[in-house]
């Protein structure tokens, strides 16, 4: 029996119906995401470290082919259809859940059988531990394949090290089964790339679900899956994935989200200040344009463009990072035992909620997180209030959440009203949240509008 569905067509169900008695936080989701991304696509290609020279092109013809045609990889990726096939057919993302069951054969046996993933096969087979890996019975993994066609406009004539690209090769390795289903389920999944700034915890890929398909880190589709070998399972994508970069290089090349952000790092000389800190893993809350609008003319005019408002500003970058606690939607990295919180669970109208105390770089402040999963649908509130538009972004050192509004510690008189906000805020309101945190903050001055 033969079960074939669109990939995209699941993508589109799956992103879109939403069920009407879902939590409030979840409206907005797919629309929050779709905007961001497409920012990002013209610019993701200058963020990796030592891949640029030799991938940037690859990345580059990926971003601007948003409507491509895709061979039919499903069964020539095995070498196991007929000759007489067309390789020149193209087909619409079928997810074909069951003829393609070569559980006798390891993955990496399968790899070496492809006719149409020869390139990431010719890479593979020199790197004994990766080939070993792959040839595992006895360790389950998912293999993320590069058709051929995601080598296209790569060099030939540069190479990076040995290191780097095995550690490449490794992250297109997900630790465990991750049939389709469970993929399309999944937030982040974890890869064989074991990431020192992550404390050696395996360095995660980021799934997203959209109406355009299923897509790994953004910019790599999914485009065949479900071929089972003894040791687990091979899905084929269109692009190379690249290991991400630092957070603070993904910041960096989207100024249209974080140009604000950008702005008060340079104010505040944060940049400087944030290579003092030792950090394993790391999660932060980067507010986005809008967020920092949000808060009003006269606080953004307090904050940017008075001496006294540095030191406010400062406070609050210094609140937007956690340290050594690396938060994913779905999993949790903790690079320092004394961090290490047991989250507040509810599993509460069939929602998985846990909630987490932490403490950021501001010091003697705390940093409320909700996590919520629904039916394959994640979201992230900060301080019961903040809501996370694009989450799990994820870096070489930590995790990025893009948030809708700037956070910030409550209110003195505390309860609830005392963390939320409608719309602008007042500077008095701005200095009485942070003033505790703030060095020399009984020297004010209170006529901080002329300094405008």
């Amino acid at each position: 029996m033969k079960l074939a569905i669109s990939l995209a067509s699941v993508a589109a169900v799956s992103a879109l119906a939403v069920p009407k008695d879902g939590p409030g936080f979840f409206k907005d989701q797919v629309h929050h995401a779709e905007s961001l991304l497409g920012d990002a696509q013209s610019k993701l290609s200058t963020s990796f470290d030592e891949a640029v020279d030799f991938f940037s092109p690859g990345i580059i013809d990926a971003i601007h082919n948003a409507k491509e045609t895709i061979r039919d990889e499903v069964g020539e990726i095995l070498a196991h259809k007929s000759s007489s096939h067309s390789s020149a057919s193209t087909f619409e993302y079928d997810l074909d859940v069951v003829d393609h069951d070569l559980s006798n054969l390891t993955i990496f046996e399968i790899l070496s059988k492809s006719t149409h993933a020869t390139k990431f096969y010719e890479l593979v087979k020199d790197y004994e531990n990766v080939v070993k890996l792959l040839n595992d019975s006895d360790t389950a993994s998912t293999l993320f394949v590069p058709i051929d066609q995601a080598f296209e406009n790569i060099p030939e004539h540069k190479k990076p090290s040995d290191e780097f690209v095995e550690s490449l090769l490794n992250y297109h390795v997900a630790v465990g089964e991750y049939p389709a289903i469970k993929v399309l389920k999944s937030h982040t999944i974890p890869t064989a790339y074991d990431e020192p700034l992550l404390g050696g915890e395996p360095q995660r890929i980021r799934v997203s679900v959209g109406i355009s398909g299923v897509r790994l880190n953004v910019y790599s589709k999914v485009v065949a899956v479900n071929i089972k070998a003894k040791n687990g399972y091979l899905h084929a994508v269109n692009k190379i994935l690249i290991p991400p970069p630092s957070i603070g290089r993904v910041i960096s090349v989207f100024p249209s989200t974080f140009s604000t952000l950008l702005l008060a790092y340079e104010k505040t000389d944060f940049v400087e200040y944030i290579h003092t800190i030792e950090t394993v893993g790391s999660t932060v809350f980067a507010p986005s344009n809008s967020a920092w609008k949000r808060l009003g003319f006269k606080a953004n005019a307090f904050l940017f463009n008075t001496e006294q408002g540095k030191k406010y500003l400062k406070a609050l970058l210094k609140y937007q990072i956690v340290p050594n606690v690396t938060l994913y939607s779905d999993e949790i990295y903790y690079g320092d035992e004394n961090e290490a919180a047991v989250p507040d669970k509810d599993n509460a109208n069939n929602v998985d909620h846990f909630h987490l105390e932490l403490h950021p770089l501001l010091e003697n402040s705390s940093l409320g997180v909700d996590v919520y999963n629904w039916r394959g649908w994640a979201s992230i509130v900060v301080n019961g209030a903040v809501k996370a538009g694009f989450i799990d972004a994820v870096g070489k050192n930590g995790v990025l959440h893009v948030v809708e509004d700037v956070p910030l510690p409550p209110h003195k008189r505390g309860g609830k009203e005392g963390n939320e906000w409608n719309g602008e805020i007042e500077v008095e309101d701005l200095i009485e949240r942070l003033s505790e945190f703030v060095d020399d903050a009984d020297d004010q001055d209170e006529d901080w509008v002329g300094d405008l």
